[in-house]
């Protein structure tokens, strides 16, 4: 096992793990997964060339932490804490195919100012044969506590003419791109993206399948604690609005994302905690 704590773009500090089985890397900010590569395979993470590296700004690919609300609230996209430094708790051998490596941020002052409650936020993030993310929310305050939030991870793809998402057939989603109120069902067959895709899943805990014929690979996806999914691909027009996104960014990346989102909102008691797992599986078609 080798983990080594570096500086890198911006001045920001990312944990980069090697083992037998894979390689991956973690930025400090935001305890955001910017890499995972298992032995012999591609990188399965997006990033946009574009991304701003910078405190106080969300990092654009990769895998998001979208907490402690997923959507737009109080004018703020996506939450809080992918915006801010984590601390560094290390790293633990669990084999030699297997490295867990772990991140916290507690409330401060910053975080009370839009959502005034006390919490401890921690990050688990093993990494071997498969790439396992534990998002566990610890409820400090004297108040329950309303959550919704998301694992919003970008998938690197070939192209996306070459891809099917596959795990959502019959299943009923919110069409953001038409509305929020909007609400439709898939077919019998899999997800397949011609234009701008923003769907939020109710009653989906998984598993799902990104089947890649270009990269001639599958990304299974397993779930826990979840009950909600997203896809989205932004297609051409609004890629062309996003400032950290490059144009032709939508043909290449496609988000599946597990949440607890809209229907899926949980609530935590004082005292009591919550725990969102993702599980990324790489296999040969």
């Amino acid at each position: 096992m080798a983990v080594s704590l570096n500086t890198g773009k911006g001045g920001l500090q990312f944990v980069r793990v090697e083992n037998e089985a894979a390689t991956a890397e973690v930025s400090l900010l935001g305890a955001h997964v910017v890499s995972y590569i298992p032995k012999g395979g591609e990188e399965i993470m997006w990033m946009s060339p574009k991304c701003v590296f910078a405190e106080g700004t969300g990092i654009r690919g990769g895998v998001p932490i979208c907490w402690p609300w997923f959507g737009k609230k109080f004018g703020i996209s996506h939450g809080l804490v992918r915006r801010f430094l984590w601390k560094y708790l290390g790293a633990e051998e669990i084999s030699s195919e297997e490295t867990v490596v772990k991140f916290s941020i507690d409330d401060f002052e910053e975080t009370r100012k839009v959502w005034d409650y006390k919490f401890h936020l921690t990050m688990k993030v093993t990494v071997g044969k498969t790439l396992r993310m534990n998002l566990t929310t610890e409820n400090k305050d004297e108040r329950p506590m309303e959550l919704s939030q998301a694992l919003h991870t970008y998938f690197r793809i070939s192209d996306v003419a070459n891809i099917k998402v596959c795990g959502f057939e019959n299943k009923s989603y919110f069409d953001k791109v038409n509305g929020a109120n909007d609400i439709k069902t898939v077919g019998n067959g899999p997800v397949q993206i011609t234009s701008e895709v923003d769907r939020v899943f109710q009653n989906a805990p998984g598993p799902f399948r990104i089947v890649d014929a270009g990269l001639k690979r599958e990304i299974l996806i397993t779930t826990a604690n979840s009950n909600s999914a997203v896809i989205w691909n932004p297609w051409i027009d609004k890629s062309t609005t996003m400032s950290d996104f490059p144009a032709d960014g939508y043909l290449t990346m496609v988000c599946v994302e597990t949440c607890n989102a809209m229907e899926d909102t949980r609530t935590i008691a004082p005292g009591a905690n919550h725990t969102l797992t993702a599980i990324y599986t790489v296999k040969p078609l």
